[in-house]
């Protein structure tokens, strides 16, 4: 559990530092909001450190959040698992399509950030291909 909260914080350090660097001020400046917001951002990301995790999506296909080795989080951390149940290739492509991201250069910005500290190569799979933008 410390080791996925630790990721939590380098997330929320690394969108904390290119919004406060590129004074971003649209988005504010609580960074658990943001990334609750913004939460399909946050799972994807999560699930690039913790491979074996799954993207879960609420009751009401609203909100997303990620399992790891059986415990529900989102940016503020543990959540209560009966309120969602394991997204299929419908709600992914919904999550991907429907949910708000942020925009490709502030996730730019955050995955350098990250990349720069880590040896871990992140990405964001939860996002719609601009190729493929219907």
């Amino acid at each position: 559990m410390n080791e996925v909260l630790d990721e939590i914080k380098k997330i929320e350090d690394a969108l904390e530092d290119v919004i406060y660097k590129n004074n971003i001020k649209y988005l504010g400046y609580n960074i658990k909001d943001i990334l609750t917001v913004y939460d399909a951002d946050f799972c994807s990301l999560m699930s690039d450190i913790f491979k074996e995790s799954k993207i879960m999506i609420n009751k009401d296909n609203n909100k997303c959040a990620i399992m790891i080795d059986g415990s529900l989080y989102n940016a503020y951390g543990l959540v209560n698992e009966n309120d969602y149940t394991i997204a299929n290739a419908e709600q992914l492509g919904y999550i991907q399509k429907g949910f708000f991201h942020l925009s490709e250069d502030i996730m730019e910005k955050v995955l350098y950030k990250l990349n720069e500290n880590t040896k871990l190569s992140y990405s964001y799979k939860l996002r719609k291909n601009r190729k493929n933008l219907t």
